[in-house]
């Protein structure tokens, strides 16, 4: 319902495009989560795995491009790296990796991925943010890393341990 009334506007002509685009592609997101609910109910490791996957390789691939072609994967000005497979702004390069390391150092926490392949994960995409010098995906970072370890902290060791680092 919520998408169809989004929609209404866009196609009668009395909106933008732009929103007309919105609203297809918040009827998409709606979409895709009700065609994964049976996934989510059945295994839900199975996305937070798929998820952590096609962000590390997204975050690989930036790496890679910085470390083949430097002269084009970083900003000429500000020496921040930006996508050059897939063409990113630095903002997004750092968000990228932001939610790459939360999403694989809560996975370490909670033993949903394995420690090698964790700190591979966490290593390339902390070079990335750190590369993007994005201060807001740093902050976001952190506090979203300090929000998820309290949430833990009551039921993990290693949620304790990890919140008392950043602390």
């Amino acid at each position: 319902l919520l998408v169809a009334a989004s929609t209404v506007p866009g196609a009668l002509g009395m909106a933008p495009v732009n929103s007309l685009l919105m609203s297809v592609r918040f009827g998409l997101i709606v979409l895709t989560i009700a065609l994964l609910s049976p996934i989510l109910t059945r295994d839900p490791t199975a996305v937070l795995r798929t998820h952590l996957w096609a962000h590390g390789a997204i975050a690989a691939c930036l790496l890679a491009g910085g470390v083949l072609a430097p002269g084009l994967a970083f900003h000429p000005g500000t020496r921040r790296l930006i996508g050059l497979l897939p063409p990113m702004h630095p903002s997004q390069v750092g968000a990228v990796a932001a939610v790459t390391v939360g999403l694989a150092l809560l996975a370490l926490v909670v033993d949903k991925l394995s420690r090698r392949l964790g700190l591979i994960v966490v290593a390339v995409s902390m070079t990335v943010l750190i590369q993007s010098r994005s201060r807001t995906a740093v902050l976001g970072t952190l506090l979203g890393l300090l929000v998820a370890l309290t949430a833990l902290a009551f039921r993990r060791r290693r949620a304790r341990k990890l919140l008392a680092a950043l602390v």
